[in-house]
């Protein structure tokens, strides 16, 4: 029996809002759109109501759309996954991990795919 929750990697900048909920932005982006991306966790967080939206910095004379793009990045590499195991067994793993899709001739596109979907996919 294994029971998991999502946690902010140690040491990570992100810890004012929770992991899980943040998680469930990520994954909601992932089934709309089709693929999670920092432009399109950006996109969501733009939205002032957002449980993402305090975690960058929107004024532009601090940073730009650029910086906050890698605030982004950052934060879809910072949960992880916690899985307890019976009897106790503490396993950590990055939950979000990058792929890169050719789009096209020698244009990479990185998004991001959750575990058991890397798993699934050599």
């Amino acid at each position: 029996m294994s029971n998991e929750k999502c946690v902010w990697r140690k040491g990570s900048r992100f810890t004012a809002i929770d992991a899980t909920e943040a998680n469930a932005e990520m994954d909601a982006i992932r089934q709309e759109k089709g693929q999670l991306t920092a432009d399109l966790l950006l996109e969501r967080a733009k939205d002032g109501s957002n449980i993402l939206h305090s975690a960058f910095e929107w004024d532009d004379s601090k940073a730009g759309r650029l910086y906050r793009r890698s605030q982004a990045m950052q934060m879809i590499k910072s949960i992880e996954v916690i899985y307890e195991e019976t009897p106790a067994v503490e396993t950590t793993i990055k939950y979000w991990q990058i792929v890169e899709d050719k789009e096209e001739k020698d244009k990479v596109a990185k998004s991001y795919v959750t575990k058991e979907e890397a798993l699934m996919n050599p």
